[in-house]
């Protein structure tokens, strides 16, 4: 499986698991050794961003967390997501061929569906700087039996429909080229992989909807700065900025 091809990493694979996220983080919380990565393709209780559950049916996906202890502060844990995104669109394209795109600020879309999903967590130190991080993925492999539930069917897709049926090797493959592909982007500078992260991007120029915070409603999307925010002009005129926030790409 995925050991022959990632090396210098503990890797742990569960069969089930409520959450790898929230395993990972309980064990950080008490020392557990940087590079550690948890897997499993059934979660009892994935999780996603702003307090979501992330469905995660049984043998149809890859659910991993992967810890880190990078020396940055936490309000620039963003980065992380950014990093993450980035190496998943690369990871894909090396392995299968294929391009995909960001939903800012975390989800890898394609053709307005999303294939994976991205959740970081982290403790942070008295100084303000990030104790740990736990990068979270969900990538979707195939159909699930019986298919995904109706709130999920129109706006999810995975590899399988994107690519055709995959060997189990090619799965690992994407797994531990998207890791690979992570070190290099974090390691080097996330910050310098802003313009990359913005030419992968599906979501610049078009009308959305924003579904949380001050600024709720529709607005058009007029670009991602470089401090991974997005920024955004609503009906009135008005230009503003968001940080953080969920929103939803508009079709019609």
């Amino acid at each position: 499986m995925i050991k022959k091809f990632l090396h210098n990493k503990k890797i742990e694979y569960f069969a089930e698991i409520s959450s790898t996220n929230t395993v990972l983080k309980n064990r950080a919380a008490n020392g557990e050794s940087e590079n550690t990565i948890l897997i499993s393709e059934y979660q009892t209780a994935g999780r996603g961003r702003l307090g979501k559950s992330f469905f995660s049916p049984r043998g149809c996906g890859v659910y991993l967390s992967y810890l880190i202890k990078p020396d940055i502060k936490a309000t620039d844990a963003v980065f992380i997501t950014v990093a993450a995104a980035v190496a998943m669109v690369r990871a894909i394209n090396n392995v299968l061929g294929i391009k995909t795109q960001i939903k800012w600020v975390n989800d890898i879309y394609y053709q307005n569906k999303k294939l994976c999903g991205i959740l970081t967590e982290g403790g942070i130190s008295s100084s303000g700087n990030l104790d740990f991080a736990v990068l979270g993925v969900g990538l979707n492999i195939k159909n699930p039996p019986g298919g995904y539930p109706e709130e999920f069917d129109y706006k999810t897709t995975n590899i399988e429909v994107v690519a055709g049926e995959i060997t189990e090797d090619t799965k690992w493959r994407i797994v531990a080229e998207f890791i690979n592909e992570f070190d290099l982007v974090f390691k080097a500078n996330p910050k310098d992989f802003i313009s990359e992260y913005k030419e992968y991007s599906c979501i610049i120029g078009r009308k959305i909807e924003i579904l949380s915070g001050e600024h709720k409603g529709y607005a058009k999307v007029l670009d991602i700065n470089n401090s991974a925010e997005l920024e955004v002009e609503l009906p009135t005129g008005k230009k503003v900025t968001l940080s953080s926030g969920d929103v939803s790409i508009c079709f019609s």
